[in-house]
């Protein structure tokens, strides 16, 4: 997975996963000592996924 990349990505909306495409801003960040991805939506919300719950590609 590469910045730029836009692929689906899923999180919870009062309780139902929803799933939409973002774009990757960023693949190197540590938060809590996880790794993790951050993800931009086209409502323009930021969200943060952990590497380590992705499928490998």
């Amino acid at each position: 997975m590469e910045v730029g990349n836009i692929r689906k990505f899923g999180y919870r909306v009062n309780g139902n996963i929803v799933n939409q495409p973002a774009r990757v801003i960023s693949t190197n960040k540590v938060t809590s000592g996880l790794k993790v991805i951050e993800a931009e939506f086209q409502d323009g919300t930021v969200r943060k996924y952990s590497r380590q719950h992705m499928p490998k590609e």
